[in-house]
């Protein structure tokens, strides 16, 4: 019992750590694109 509890425990922060990756991939895309924006439109 208490290795299937633990087992879901960890599919949960995986599942966690993979939504904070994503979150951050996104970030920092969107820094990217402004920073090119900002590059190509002067500011």
């Amino acid at each position: 019992m208490a290795e299937k509890r633990a087992a879901r425990r960890g599919d949960a922060f995986l599942i966690l750590l993979r939504f904070a990756l994503l979150l951050v991939l996104a970030a920092f895309l969107a820094v990217m694109a402004r920073t090119i924006w900002n590059l190509f439109t002067g500011g």
